[in-house]
């Protein structure tokens, strides 16, 4: 498989004035209209991996509290975006998740750098960002990053997130969706 250009995706989501579920599919179909992608899911890999057929392993889905991870009320969005220093016309990217090196951190800083200066990237997470900071500075974009650290409220910057990011190198059974 091919791993996405991360930075030219972005590019054209950022690219829409106010991006819907469906423009940014069109988005990602327009840029990769070309190549063709497949996937093994995970149960497919642990089928594969453990030889274990199929008739044995059943998926449980992630489910989603509705009452938490809501669209914002009026004001919860600007309040969110003001505490993290972004503005209101500009693109926020959120990403979530510790583990920094294997959920693809460095990645979205340099889709960020390649991105329009009002782009903005939220970081929520557990871990050591001290080499993140350094890449964000060398690449010029350390003032457009927003370290938020570990967060309780995260359905919150969910909600003041135009784009998620997750370019992860591998997450078999993600949270974030």
């Amino acid at each position: 498989g091919r791993i996405l250009d991360a930075g030219r995706l972005l590019a054209r989501a950022a690219a829409l004035s106010s991006p819907g579920p469906l423009q940014l599919e069109a988005a990602i179909q327009a840029a990769h209209a070309q190549r063709a992608f497949t996937g093994v899911t995970p149960w497919a890999e642990i089928e594969q991996l453990y030889d274990v057929p199929p008739s044995r392993v059943h998926v449980v889905y992630n489910g989603v509290d509705l009452a938490r991870f809501r669209p914002p009320g009026a004001g919860e969005r600007a309040a969110a975006r003001a505490e993290a220093g972004v503005s209101a016309d500009a693109v926020a990217l959120l990403f979530v998740g510790s583990g920094f090196e294997r959920k693809g951190l460095a990645t979205a800083i340099d889709a960020l750098a390649r991105l329009p200066g009002e782009a903005r990237l939220l970081v929520i997470g557990k871990g050591d960002v001290s080499a993140y900071r350094a890449r964000a500075e060398r690449l010029g974009v350390g003032e457009r990053v927003a370290w938020l650290g570990t967060r309780p409220d995260v359905e919150r910057w969910y909600g003041a997130a135009d784009v998620v990011v997750l370019p992860t190198i591998y997450e078999p059974f993600g949270n974030v969706h």
